[in-house]
């Protein structure tokens, strides 16, 4: 015999999370209020994204290095052990910092044709050279484009073949 008792509906709270410094670590968790945990968090299909750099958790922690100032509204989702459901609206500011950007690589994948792709954090309003070598000695541009505040995908076209290569990221405000 398994009894679950609720503690009343289920709900998020607060619906502002603290603020952020811009390139600088940042770690907070949402809290559900109610229902009967455990509770399982997630994005709400169709939600803008959460600020540049910044993800969820499945326990509620939102963590990573936000890329950009400004202030963000993203619709999360919690559901706990009793499969009840709600969403909330969630406001939070990443503040404006003289501390560089942190270029964090993501998505590292050999593709099929033997092609070498990955994934970088692109802040809207700064200009970006992707430089490739074999020696560490010799850079050679690759790719040059602007942010557009989203994850931009980078496909090395002449890696297939190649026993080793290198990247660097040129920042250019």
């Amino acid at each position: 015999f398994n009894l679950a008792i609720s503690m009343g509906p289920l709900h998020v709270a607060p619906a502002t999370l603290p603020a952020a410094m811009q390139n600088a670590p940042y770690n907070a968790p949402l809290q559900a209020l109610g229902g009967q945990p455990p509770y399982a968090w997630s994005l709400e299909p169709g939600s803008a994204p959460l600020p540049l750099g910044l993800s969820l958790a499945p326990d509620g922690t939102v963590s990573g290095l936000p890329c950009a100032a400004g202030t963000s509204y993203f619709l999360v989702n919690v559901t706990d052990a009793l499969d009840s459901t709600t969403n909330q609206e969630i406001a939070m500011t990443v503040n404006a910092s003289s501390l560089p950007q942190v270029i964090s690589i993501t998505g590292l994948a050999v593709l099929a044709n033997g092609q070498f792709q990955f994934a970088i954090p692109a802040v809207a309003g700064t200009n970006y050279t992707i430089l490739v070598s074999t020696d560490l000695a010799t850079w050679t541009p690759i790719l040059t484009f602007a942010g557009s505040g989203m994850l931009q995908t980078i496909v090395d076209p002449n890696a297939a073949g190649t026993s080793r290569r290198f990247y660097r990221v040129r920042v250019e405000r």
